[in-house]
C-alpha cells in the first residue's frame, strides 16, 4: 500500500506542475481579477489555517501524537494526519506556481498576479508549515511510530516499541532552534 501513495503523491505534484502551467494560459485568464490585496491576504491567512488545521486535529480528535510526513500516506487525511496534509498541500502549491512561472507572464498582467496568488498560497503554506513545527514540536513523532495515547511510549505497526533515533547531538539544544529536540518530549 505504500508504493500506491508514493506514486499517488509523486503525480499530484507533477500534475499541479502542468496545472500552473495551464492556468495561465489566455482562455483560463479571461474574467479573472487577482490583484495585491488578494495576495496579502492568502499570506496572511494561509500560516493561520495551518496552525489552525494542526491545533483543530490535536484538540477534537485528541492526538497527542502527530506523525512526520512522508510520501507513503494519505494526503487527504486532514483531521487524522495533518502535518502529512499539510506537507502535500505545500508541495503542490510550489509545483503549481512554478509550472505557472514556466508561461513567463508579463509583469503587472492577470497572468502576473494569477502567478503571484498562487505564489502567496505556497509561502504561506510554507510559513505555516514551519510555524507548525515550531509551536507543536513536543507533539510531533517519527513517521513509523504512532502513540496509541498520550502516555505510553510510541510502538511502530507491528505492536513492537520504536527504538529511540540516536542523535549527534548528545543532548546539546541552541535555545530557540527552529528544529532543536524537546529533551522531555518522549
Amino acid at each position: 500500500m505504500k508504493n500506491i501513495w508514493y506514486v499517488i503523491n509523486i503525480a499530484l505534484v507533477a500534475l499541479a506542475l502542468l496545472g500552473g502551467y495551464r492556468s495561465l494560459s489566455p482562455e483560463k485568464l479571461r474574467n479573472t481579477n487577482p490583484d495585491a490585496i488578494l495576495c496579502g491576504l492568502i499570506l496572511l491567512l494561509m500560516p493561520l489555517f495551518a496552525i489552525g488545521s494542526v491545533g483543530y486535529s490535536i484538540r477534537r480528535w485528541n492526538h497527542n501524537r502527530l506523525a512526520r510526513p512522508s510520501l507513503s500516506r494519505n494526503p487527504l487525511n486532514w483531521w487524522h494526519d495533518p502535518l502529512q496534509s499539510l506537507f502535500i498541500s505545500t508541495c503542490i502549491m510550489v509545483s503549481m506556481a512554478i509550472g505557472s512561472a514556466l508561461r513567463r507572464p508579463a509583469i503587472g498582467s492577470v497572468g502576473f498576479w494569477t502567478l503571484a496568488v498562487y505564489a502567496c498560497l505556497a509561502l504561506g503554506l510554507l510559513i505555516g508549515q514551519i510555524l507548525v513545527y515550531r509551536i507543536y514540536r513536543q507533539n510531533i513523532i517519527a513517521a513509523r511510530c504512532r502513540s496509541e495515547a498520550s502516555n505510553e511510549l510510541p510502538y511502530n505497526v507491528t505492536g513492537r516499541r520504536c527504538k529511540p533515533r540516536r542523535s549527534f547531538d548528545r543532548g546539546f539544544t541552541v535555545p530557540g532552534s527552529l528544529f532543536a529536540r524537546d529533551k522531555h518530549a518522549n
